[in-house]
């Protein structure tokens, strides 16, 4: 009788979802796919989200995961050994973008990865593939937007400085870029959505940093007080545009209005 309650409590277990909720960060997302992984192998219902404020379910057993670096760099391994490059390259665009399912859509994406292999990222027609290259595209146009219109204010002491606010997180995928073109440079990016800054000491590599309140505010605060610099560039911009030539809708196509908040010319 008791052996009887106790598989049917296993198989209740089994018929609820379990969800795994991590932070939007590589690391713990990778760490979250870890324990997904090792549940739904036991045959369990799983999901995989990313936290927020409105991605609170009922009716499921919810498993907050947190970050395990051993354990993300196994995945990252995996998917780099057993799958290939391109598909590790494609799952960190897709963890970078701002689309609430996409711990989802990597998740599924890896379950067919790891069945067939490197040609996973060649069957378009599977609805995972097709999903994490259509998010995937979209983030590395952002950032390839990016690569073009970041403007730099210069700081005193020689500190280039550069406030953005992109809708995906696409500092580490534009850092390079300028790492490459600014390597004798002081230099920082600053994601104003996310306060995570890029920084850049001269003839050195570039790290990532989260900023506390505090040095958030200073960044803001200082960069206005470099208007000057600003207004020189803006003179510029109008002095040089042929009014006969203006194009409003070709200038919308290649540079849409969301991304001149942070232009200098535009301000």
């Amino acid at each position: 009788m008791q052996s009887q309650l106790i598989n049917n409590q296993w198989s209740d277990s089994r018929m609820e979802k379990h969800r795994f909720v991590c932070a939007d960060e590589f690391g713990a997302m990778m760490s979250c796919i870890y324990e997904a992984w090792r549940w739904g192998n036991r045959g369990f219902i799983v999901e995989l989200a990313v936290e927020s404020e409105d991605n609170y379910q009922l009716f499921c057993v919810e498993h907050r995961v947190e970050v395990d670096e051993e354990r993300a760099e196994k995945v990252i391994r995996s998917i780099r050994g057993k799958i290939s490059y391109r598909a590790l390259e494609l799952v960190y665009h897709c963890a970078m973008s701002v689309i609430p399912e996409k711990l989802e859509v990597i998740y599924r994406f890896l379950r067919l990865g790891f069945v067939i292999g490197p040609r996973v990222t060649e069957t378009l027609t599977e609805e995972p593939v097709m999903r994490i290259f259509e998010i995937s595209r979209r983030v590395g146009n952002e950032a390839h937007r990016f690569n073009q219109f970041v403007r730099f204010t210069r700081w005193e002491g020689g500190i280039l400085c550069s406030v953005i606010e992109p809708k995906s997180n696409v500092l580490t995928l534009i850092a390079p870029n300028f790492a490459e073109r600014l390597i004798s440079e002081h230099w920082m990016i600053v994601d104003k959505k996310r306060k995570l800054a890029v920084l850049h000491p001269a003839d050195s590599r570039w790290y990532l940093r989260q900023l506390t309140g505090e040095e958030y505010d200073r960044i803001l605060n200082f960069d206005r007080d470099h208007e000057e610099y600003a207004l020189l560039w803006k003179t510029f911009f109008h002095h040089i545009a042929i009014e006969q030539r203006k194009n409003p809708q070709c200038q919308n196509n290649f540079l849409p209005k969301w991304y001149r908040e942070n232009m200098t010319e535009f301000r």
